[in-house]
């Protein structure tokens, strides 16, 4: 018999393991695909989505479902690598260091960038220096980004999951992108000048 999510949901919430694993199953790569995003490397991205799914099991009977599993589940997420990071005193956050690489991201076969080798060399020093640029950017504005960018969730999923207003997620990732381009450019500048010399 197949249940809805939120039968899964409920049912697990009701303490019944075989649906908690289902949720394990379902919802473990999205976590971690996330975490990778927030934490400096594999091993702490891993770390990070064992101890999600931990809290999510102590804290399933607690779930009010005023918010949808989905979000209350990024919530969890968000919080435990913005602590884990904070417990480290690191001031910046690599966020892409394992991003995928430039050949997976413009690996698209209808694209004739493989039939055009100077191309992918271009794009691929696009993809470094965009990668820089985010790294760059402060936790606060990398965070609503990501998840509207990467993760593509609507601006009011995202403040749900950073428990913060409409217009702060909207001014953030205003504010984001405004740094982005700042930032990107002054690195686009940086590298024009070293290869004059």
């Amino acid at each position: 018999m197949k249940y809805t999510q939120e039968e899964v949901v409920l049912r697990a919430q009701e303490g019944d393991k075989e649906s908690f694993s289902l949720i394990v199953e379902k919802y473990s790569s999205i976590v971690y695909n996330l975490a990778i995003y927030l934490m400096n490397n594999k091993e702490d991205a891993e770390e990070v989505t064992q101890e999600v799914f931990l809290r999510v099991y102590k804290g399933l009977p607690k779930f009010r479902r005023d918010c949808s599993f989905y979000t209350w589940l990024y919530r969890i997420t968000v919080n435990l690598c913005h602590t884990k990071n904070k417990r480290k005193a690191w001031n910046k956050f690599i966020l892409f260091s394992q991003m995928p690489s430039a050949e997976q991201l413009f690996s698209q076969p209808e694209t004739s960038i493989y039939s055009q080798p100077e191309k992918l060399i271009l794009e691929k020093e696009k993809y470094i220096q965009l990668e820089r640029a985010l790294k760059a950017l402060p936790l606060n504005y990398r965070t609503p980004l990501i998840l509207k960018e990467i993760e593509e969730l609507p601006y009011e999923e995202i403040a749900q999951i950073l428990n913060c207003s409409l217009g702060t997620v909207k001014s953030r990732i205003f504010r984001a992108r405004e740094q982005l381009r700042k930032i990107f450019t002054s690195l686009s500048n940086k590298k024009e000048r070293e290869d004059e010399m």
